[in-house]
């Protein structure tokens, strides 16, 4: 059973994104955000809407938890 996933704040979702490794910037729009995600050879960068942040982070989480559910072992009762 999947849990329920609320949508998070703009905080919290900075706060996630850097936890798993992107660097959160302002701008370049007044109301954006720029993802950045820097692994050699290269650097990647993700502009969204701030608006949009939470959303893409909690759909983030939902995507993790099952990766996590799927790989664990299956226990026969």
């Amino acid at each position: 059973m999947e849990p329920y996933f609320e949508t998070l704040s703009f905080e919290k979702s900075i706060r996630l994104f850097k936890g798993w490794g992107f660097l959160v910037e302002p701008g370049p729009g007044t109301e954006e955000v720029t993802l950045v995600l820097e692994r050699p050879p290269h650097r990647s960068y993700y502009i969204y809407k701030r608006a949009q942040l939470p959303q893409i982070a909690t759909a983030v989480l939902r995507v993790r938890w099952r990766t996590v559910a799927l790989l664990a072992p299956v226990l026969d009762v």
